[in-house]
């Protein structure tokens, strides 16, 4: 645990100025009181953009100086080597919220200046909060009287630096209630608002809701007490609880989130126990008690969201409501009724953890309910397991052991979901170990310290082993691995805080983590996938759908602790390579699926809120317009996301949008696609199936026939859910639409009573699988495998039916950072065929960040376009547009490489984005690289997700070419600092490797094929002598056979299997006076890339040779110095 970290509480102003006519660099800021450090909301640990606000005051006014810190800007090239004055265009802005004398506890006044100049004002009486004073997130409004200031009452003058930008407010006394007294006081609150990087920040932390765009609350009980004195200074109190000057006390939050240290869990452990009410006398620690029960909560996952509230058995509470109640009781001295709002939500604490532990004891300290091993019985051998006999002082049980493909899979009681195929083995005793021996594994089972190793790799040990037994059943169980500490663990399913969550603790519960990644840390996820891969020589599959906790090396820093509810106790446990796990748990849980080749070319399109609300005002029209315009402008799409057309969510049901969006899209190129949740009410069903008894519609519903609970999904599990999810998209099917997003279905409440006798909490996790499933069945049989679907939720086995998308995230640089990280470990779980809405989901992605976003979205598997306002390239200028359509085709360019890769994700299990630590597991630096990855086996790619000009990238061990400049070469294993300019992305190509690429006749990456295409393989040499192969797939089976050999100043490349006109390039070598043989017929030499036009030949270039072939089965080129 660190050391808890506060913000201003208090601010003194100095002496009364003379002088108005100050400017950002005037002397006299050095008198005046400067906040230094600002926070993000919700105790945000992410790095905080630098921040000082400065104060100063004259009789009649205030003055208020933010230094607003950011890197240098990016200027745009208009054309080669000629920069305009046009730099790319950041949102960020700055506010103050100011009460005075006059104003009453609920009025105030805010002053607002935007990096481009303009400001705005208001003064608004009788604020109130956001639905109510005690009000759970909802959509009620702020009731308060707003009334206009105008910009003649006061000035905000803005500076732009080469790497900061200064805001200079001058705001007359009398705009918020005039100046007190000398001995009184005022209010104030400063914020910066960088959309960027999604900061909300302040120097007073605040909670995370004011990271809702359209929930953002001015909240006069977070506002600063203001006094005069002699020097200008802040003051920062270091305690949850607090006493102002003005003797109130005060319930303020750390400004970081921190982990909760061994004492303070006892705490929160013996205050979850105790039925003792609040007194005036303990109130004060036991805040300090709830807050930091509260944060380490959130560190772990849990929900305090809105969409929680349909999933959980309990009423909703939000924390930082009851925090203002507190407050605003203790500022009244009304301890007695603080103290029993604090009770109030201890309550709702104590429930929460009672609910979220295995134990139900916070952090799971209820050590007497845990019952583990202490010695072993006998151990049988079966016909294809061997059943361990575990005793306990107070029980025995047996553990199955079956060797399986990779490794072994451990059983006790009830099996999960997946049951894989057994290999032969045999079973050897020793003096002191049992050694159960497949073809390729051994597991060692220490007789006296219980130790089990796999392949002579520390995997567990029996005492680690624990049960909470129920009777005669178990409710939960617990296993600790052995991992080193600082190892590298990855995997987990979709996770977008970071990609290695060692030192963390993990939840897996599937969520709508919407609200997680848009407002806190980013800690849940929407597809919690239970594989998981270390560093230490082993992966591991836990085959439950319970909900589960995985403490990283956070509570003890060598185990990895799954702590699982349920009766299921069943683990994978495979020794090898990543890789090799992948394809094990492929083969078990399900291949991925091959989608047709046109899904991997760019998409377009975006949510119905953003069509509906165009400038044409008609979903149909809006759709058709940006399909028409991307036509003109030769921007290639395969896929159109028209959500919205034909919907019913809007009102009146327009059937016939469908086929005029669908038939329009076809005629330029497009495939449509649309949209669909699992939400099913019974009437909605009912009118589906009208023939249907309503005790047997296919929906989910509560144990005993309890009153309905939001949300009612379809139930998967029913025998007649085809034929009314068949009835749901019979228009849609009719009229075209060729795939959809399959979203939602992420919060199954425990009491859901499924068809086939499963409750919620086993199939919370479980859900999405068998609605992907269902999903998949109903488009084959209309186009079989020429469709594509895309689940926001994902459960093992999911791969094997649809693609996954990224969910909501900001758009911003977190929300890129987030992408960045969610596309990453989904990989590692198994999810290949992964996108993201490129530019962010909520909102407008300012200019710099909607490029970047588009450059990293060229290199995911899949290339998509989505969100609530509009994400067309035109939106911004001529750049952006020229850009966009480089990336484009650059994708089309890639197809033949990005295929390929598709087809071993396909065959193998393996991803297409594929993290270093999983390439490179004997690479401690690689391991600790989050924000690179290998886009297949050849490109090493690193996403700029910054405001910057460079950033740094790690080249593993070998030679890299960059694909951009095959001049430019690096040999890793190596840190480097690269230049990054604003419209590309650093590519590297492998060294040894064959790059297959489809060009216009130029040649060039990035330009239109409209007019004219050729096929490339593009071919790096290695440095040292050596030989290489690869081969590269097609959709159709097809595949292309490439080797070569260097050998001193001969290299030799064999391609078979490619029978059309193939350009071949060189890169990595720039020999001169030079020859080429194809095939025993010496080829001429040509001068400029025009001789290879029309005739076999090659060209000496700077970067490489350039050879031109013609159709044959096999060529062997033969390049020599002469």
């Amino acid at each position: 645990m660190g050391k808890l970290k506060f913000g201003v509480s208090s601010i003194i102003l100095g002496k009364e100025q003379k002088t108005e006519n100050l400017k950002y660099d005037s002397v006299e800021w050095g008198e005046a009181a400067t906040i230094r450090d600002f926070f993000r909301a919700g105790g945000n640990p992410s790095p905080v953009t630098p921040t000082r606000c400065k104060l100063l005051y004259t009789a009649e006014k205030l003055f208020v100086l933010f230094e607003n810190m950011e890197e240098k800007n990016h200027h745009i090239l208009k054309e080669e080597n000629t920069v305009t004055e046009l730099t790319v265009k950041r949102k960020d802005q700055v506010e103050v919220a100011l009460s005075g004398r006059e104003f009453s506890r609920r009025d105030f006044a805010v002053f607002t200046a935007k990096r481009d100049g303009s400001s705005s004002a208001f003064v608004e009486k009788g604020m109130t909060y956001l639905s109510g004073d005690q009000a759970y997130l909802g959509e009620g409004k702020d009731q308060g009287e707003k009334t206009a200031i105008s910009k003649e009452q006061y000035s905000v003058t803005v500076d732009i630096l080469q790497d900061r930008w200064y805001a200079l407010f001058a705001i007359p006394w009398m705009l918020f209630g005039g100046k007190p007294e000398k001995e009184k006081s005022f209010d104030l609150q400063v914020y910066r608002k960088k959309h960027q990087s999604s900061e909300v920040l302040c120097p007073t932390p605040l909670d995370l809701n004011v990271n809702y765009s359209d929930r953002f609350e001015y909240d006069p009980e977070t506002f600063l007490e203001v006094s005069f004195g002699e020097k200008g200074e802040t003051k920062t109190e270091n305690g949850i609880v607090f006493v102002m000057p003005s003797g109130i006390c005060h319930w303020q939050r750390p400004g970081v989130l921190e982990k909760t240290s061994t004492e303070e869990r006892r705490e929160i452990y013996q205050l979850q126990k105790s039925v003792e009410p609040t007194t005036r006398e303990n109130l004060t620690d036991r805040i300090r008690i709830a807050q930091r029960w509260q944060d380490s909560l959130t560190l772990e996952g849990f929900d305090f969201f809105f969409n929680q509230e349909v999933a959980n058995p309990w009423k909703p509470m939000d924390p930082w409501v009851e925090k203002r109640l507190v407050n605003e009781r203790l500022r009244e001295n009304r301890w007695e009724e603080a103290a029993a709002e604090l009770d109030r939500y201890l309550t709702f604490l104590r429930t929460c953890s009672a609910w979220w532990y295995a134990d139900h004891s916070f952090g799971n300290q209820d050590l007497e309910k845990w019952t583990s091993c202490s010695e072993i019985g006998h151990v049988l051998e079966t016909k294809d397991h061997v059943t361990i006999c575990v005793e306990s002082k107070e029980r025995t049980w047996e553990l199955m052991i079956y060797p399986v493909v990779g490794g072994f899979r451990m059983v006790s009681g009830k099996k999960g979901f997946f049951d894989g195929q057994p290999e032969a083995f045999s079973v050897e005793e020793s003096e002191h170990a049992y050694i159960i021996r497949s073809k390729e594994h051994e597991m060692i089972l220490q007789k006296e310290t219980l130790e089990i190793s796999i392949d002579r790799k520390a995997i567990t040990n029996l005492k680690n082993i624990s049960f909470i037994f129920e009777k005669e059943s178990v409710s939960a169980s617990r296993i600790r691995f052995s991992i080193r500490e600082n190892s590298a663990i990855y995997g987990f399913g979709e996770r977008f805080d970071s990609v290695n969550q060692y030192g963390k603790t993990v939840a897996l519960w599937q969520r709508d983590a919407c609200e997680g990644c848009l407002a806190s840390i980013g800690n849940q996820a929407y597809k919690n996938i239970p594989l998981v891969h270390t560093s230490d020589g082993f992966s591991f599959f836990a085959n439950t759908s319970y909900r589960m906790r995985m403490d990283v090396g956070d509570a003890v820093q060598d185990y990895l602790s799954v702590e699982a509810l349920g009766d299921v106790f069943d683990f994978y446990i495979w020794s090898g390579t990543p890789r090799e796990a992948l394809t094990a748990y492929g083969t078990l849980t399900g291949l991925p699926i091959f989608p047709p080749e046109w899904v991997f070319e760019p998409w377009a399109g975006g949510g119905g809120g953003r069509w509906r609300n165009g400038p044409l005002q008609d979903i149909a029209l809006e759709q058709m317009a940006a399909m028409k315009k991307f036509h003109e402008l030769d921007i290639p799409h395969s896929g159109f996301y028209a959500e919205g057309a034909g919907a019913t969510f809007f009102g009146e049901y327009k059937k016939e949008e469908l086929y005029k969006v669908v038939s329009f899209g076809e005629r330029h190129g497009f495939k449509v696609f649309s949209w669909q949740f699992p939400n099913m009410t019974q009437e909605l069903a009912q009118e589906l199936l009208p023939e249907c008894p309503k005790e047997e519609l296919p929906i989910t519903r509560n144990k005993n026939d309890e009153e309905e609970k939001l949300p009612v999904y379809i139930d998967f599990s029913h025998p007649r859910a085809k034929e009314l999810l068949a009835a749901q998209w019979k228009d849609r099917m009719d009229a075209g639409i060729r795939g959809s997003m399959v979203d939602f279905g992420d919060v199954v409440p425990d009491e859901a009573v499924f068809y086939d006798g499963r409750r919620g909490d086993e199939m919370h996790n479980a859900y999405a699988y068998q609605y992907a499933k269902n999903y998949r069945e109903l488009f084959e049989q209309k186009y079989g495998d020429d469709h594509v679907l895309y689940t926001r939720g994902a459960a093992p086995g999911s791969q094997h039916f649809a693609c996954q998308f990224g969910g909501d995230q900001l758009t911003s640089f977190q929300g890129l950072k987030y992408a960045i990280a969610g596309g990453l470990s989904a990989a590692a779980s198994g999810l290949p065929f992964w996108g993201v809405d490129a530019g962010g989901y909520d909102g407008f992605p300012d200019q710099e960040t909607y490029l970047r976003w588009t450059e990293y979205a060229a290199f995911c598997p899949l290339m998509r376009f989505h969100g609530t306002e509009p994400r067309e390239p035109w939106e911004y200028d001529a750049f952006t547009v020229k850009v966009y359509r480089y990336y484009t085709w650059l994708r089309e360019n890639l197809r033949p490489y990005i295929v390929s890769v598709a087809a071993e994700a396909h065959k193998l299990g393996i991803p297409m984005m594929r993290p270093l630590a999983m390439m490179y597991p004997e690479d401690q630096e690689a391991t600790k690289v989050w924000d690179e990855y290998l886009f297949g086996e050849d490109l090493l790619v690193a996403p700029v997700s910054d405001e910057t000009e460079e950033r740094e990238i790690y080249f593993p061990e070998g030679r890299w070419i960059s694909l951009w400049n095959l001049n430019d070469e690096i040999s890793g294993p190596v840190q480097r600092s690269v230049e990054v300019p604003i419209d590309k992305i650093p590519v590297y190509i492998r060294e040894g490797s064959f790059l297959p690429l489809r060009l216009n006749e130029s040649l060039k990456l990035g330009e239109s094929m409209s007019e004219s295409e050729t096929e490339m393989i593009l071919a790096v040499v290695p440095q040292n002598d050596s030989i290489v192969k690869e081969t590269l797939y097609e959709r159709s089976g097809a595949k292309t056979c490439c080797g070569m050999e260097k050998n001193g100043e001969t290299i030799q490349l064999q391609i078979s299997g490619k029978t059309v006109e193939l350009y071949v390039m060189l890169a990595g070598i720039h020999w001169k006076n030079t020859e080429a043989i194809v095939n025993g017929r010496t080829l001429t030499k040509v001068t400029a890339r025009e001789g290879l036009y029309f005739t076999e030949g090659y060209l000496e270039l700077e970067e490489g040779i350039l050879v031109k072939i013609n159709p044959s089965a096999e060529s062997v080129i033969k390049i020599q110095k002469k």
